[in-house]
């Protein structure tokens, strides 16, 4: 198990429980995969989109994307951060990578995957799927239609905090 699910499993209270297991182990997995791509491309500088959670499935669901969703973020500045000089988080309302992608919020995953640049691939459909949702967040990147896009900060366990741009973050602590 990677450095971030065991420290992440530390600090977890109420024990050990599997959904939190899986959501550590996709967030480990994640940024195991950037840290390489990262080494392997000699990335300098990096933008990451996540898409926020929504209410949709229940409170259960909603609690599991919060939680994958806080993994993901403390991975990223414990284990991506350090490899790089810059990292940047866009976080992105669901409807509006919909809306970059097919020029609607409301889009289905099959009008995602006619759009995206995987609709004449070879890989099945939920893997189509699932390609198109990344690709129509990476359109989010750099834009500020209904997004918010700050410099990633710190997000420690059992804490969803907003994030704030760095130069208030540095200003906050005194470092200016």
């Amino acid at each position: 198990m990677s450095g971030l699910a065991t420290y992440t499993l530390n600090a977890q209270q109420g024990g050990w429980m599997v959904p939190c297991v899986r959501s550590l182990s996709l967030a480990a997995a994640i940024c195991e995969c950037l840290v390489g791509w990262i080494d392997l491309y000699k990335i300098q500088v990096m933008e990451v989109c996540l898409e926020l959670p929504i209410y949709k499935g229940g409170v259960d669901t909603l609690t599991l994307q919060m939680r994958l969703l806080q993994d993901i973020e403390h991975g990223l500045m414990s284990v991506v951060e350090p490899a790089l000089n810059t990292l940047y988080l866009t976080e992105v309302n669901n409807q509006t990578s919909k809306k970059l992608a097919t020029g609607h919020g409301g889009a289905t995953k099959a009008e995602m995957v006619e759009v995206s640049p995987f609709r004449n691939s070879t890989y099945s459909r939920p893997t189509k799927e699932a390609l198109a949702d990344a690709w129509a967040h990476s359109l989010a990147a750099k834009r500020q239609y209904n997004l918010t896009r700050s410099q990633l900060v710190p997000v420690f366990p059992k804490v969803i905090a907003p994030t704030i741009s760095w130069d208030k973050l540095k200003k906050e602590l005194g470092l200016d």
